[in-house]
C-alpha cells in the first residue's frame, strides 16, 4: 500500500545496494519510496525458573527502495515458470475428495490476478483454465497452505510459506506420478529457496506431505463411509 500510494506504476523495487548487485544503478536526483521493512531479532533471556531461553521477534523500520523505472543498467534476469501440461484426472480427483474430507470448500473457476489457486482459510479456488496436471498441483500447494500456514504463531513470512507450499506439492504429486519438478525448483528459485531455508522446514513438509497422501490414498468408498 505505501509503495502504491507514492508511486501507483511501480512494478519491482529494491534497495539501492540491492539494484547495483543487479548491475543497475539509480539515477542521480531520484525519491526513494519509503516502505517499513521487517526486521526479524532473536535474543536470550532468563525465566523465572532461571532457565536460558530464547526469544524470537519482529519489528519494522521506515527504509528507502526504487522502483526499477528509476535505475538505468542491466536487463534483469528472468526465471520462466513453465505451466504443467500433463493430465492428472485421477490425482485431481484424489485431492478434490481430500479437501471434501477436511471440511474445505472448493471451487473450480476463473481465478482473477493471473494466480493458478489460492487459499482462503477454509475454502480454495482452482482456476480450472489449466490442464488438470497443473489444477491438480496447486491443489496439492493450497492444501498445504491450508495445513500449515492459518495458525502460526510467531514471525513467519510469505516466502517461506511458499517454499513450504512448494515443496510439499513437490513431494504429493512425485508420490503419484505427476512431473513437477521444471516447475517447483523454479518456483521455488523464485521466492529464494536454498538449502538452508528448505531445511529448517523439512520435518514440517514431511509431516504435511505425509498427511495428504495418507488422505488421498484412501478408497474412495471409506471416505464416504466417513462423512
Amino acid at each position: 500500500m505505501l509503495i502504491f500510494m507514492q508511486c501507483a506504476d511501480a512494478t519491482r523495487v529494491a534497495g539501492y545496494r540491492a539494484w547495483q548487485k543487479l548491475g543497475r544503478q539509480v539515477r542521480k536526483g531520484e525519491r526513494g519510496i519509503r516502505i517499513l521493512a521487517p526486521c526479524p531479532f532473536k535474543r536470550e533471556r532468563t525465566t523465572a525458573d532461571g532457565d536460558s531461553e530464547t526469544v524470537k521477534g519482529m519489528f519494522f523500520r521506515a527504509v528507502s527502495v526504487f522502483d526499477v523505472s528509476q535505475t538505468d543498467g542491466d536487463a534483469l534476469p528472468s526465471v520462466d515458470v513453465p505451466t504443467i501440461d500433463s493430465a492428472a484426472d485421477d490425482l485431481l480427483a484424489r485431492l478434490t475428495r481430500v479437501a471434501v474430507y477436511r471440511d474445505i470448500s472448493l471451487a473450480f473457476q476463473p481465478v482473477s490476478g493471473g494466480a493458478f489457486g489460492v487459499s482462503k482459510r477454509g475454502a480454495i479456488e482452482i482456476d480450472n483454465q489449466h490442464p488438470t496436471g497443473q489444477q491438480a498441483k496447486t491443489l496439492a500447494h493450497e492444501l498445504a497452505h491450508e495445513a500449515l500456514h492459518w495458525d502460526i504463531k510467531g514471525p513467519f513470512t510469505r516466502s517461506l510459506a511458499e517454499l513450504e507450499a512448494e515443496a510439499v506439492a513437490y513431494v504429493v504429486c512425485r508420490h503419484f506420478g505427476l512431473d513437477t519438478e521444471v516447475r517447483s525448483s523454479r518456483y521455488i528459485a523464485l521466492w529464494q529457496g536454498d538449502a538452508k531455508s528448505m531445511g529448517e522446514s523439512l520435518e514440517r513438509i514431511a509431516t504435511t506431505a505425509r498427511s495428504i497422501i495418507d488422505d488421498a490414498s484412501a478408497p474412495a468408498e471409506s471416505r464416504k463411509a466417513v462423512a
